[in-house]
């Protein structure tokens, strides 16, 4: 948790620091390259935006690959990670508590996948020439650096299924 907390303040001190120096001491710069400046700020904000599913997910996926090779699992971690009471989850498999931790990640995943379908509409609607074409430019660079992070969401929230759906079937034999 830590981890993550650190990584998330770095990744919103370098947003902010691109704001600034785009802002303030490099607008020179960021005129006669928009489109960079755009990739940057795509991928750091949806990076700072993101952090939480990455670490989630990619956390699920480590705990499940150990629990398949059959290696012991912290079951208090996990308790903790599933948001739920701990009368309520006192008695339940490690399993059921990594699929209730899946599911208490999906608000954020579906928060998150809303925010680039929305970056996504916008450049398309940018791509349909009603706007000035350095907009265009723009808006493509921060969707493509919006793309990144959420390539990564999307990759390990479906080994995380994928994982969870082998351990399943291992625990059912």
């Amino acid at each position: 948790m830590k981890g993550e907390r650190a990584v998330w303040w770095i990744f919103f001190t370098l947003f902010v620091i691109e704001i600034v120096l785009g802002i303030l001491i490099f607008p020179a710069t960021v005129a006669t390259h928009p489109e960079a400046a755009a990739f940057l700020l795509g991928i750091t904000g949806f990076l700072v935006f993101s952090n939480r599913l990455i670490f989630g997910y990619g956390s699920i996926v480590d705990i499940t690959y150990a629990l398949l090779q059959g290696k012991e699992v912290d079951r208090e971690k996990l308790e903790t990670m599933s948001k739920e009471p701990a009368e309520k989850v006192k008695d339940l498999s490690i399993l059921s508590l990594i699929t209730l931790w899946k599911n208490s990640l999906e608000p954020y995943k579906y928060s998150y996948y809303l925010a680039f379908f929305i970056v996504l509409i916008v450049t398309i609607l940018f791509q349909l020439n009603i706007t000035p074409s350095y907009l265009n430019i723009i808006a493509e660079a921060l969707m493509l650096g919006a793309a990144v992070p959420t390539v990564i969401v999307w990759g390990l929230d479906n080994f995380s299924a994928a994982y969870l759906d082998e351990a399943i079937k291992k625990a059912l034999r």
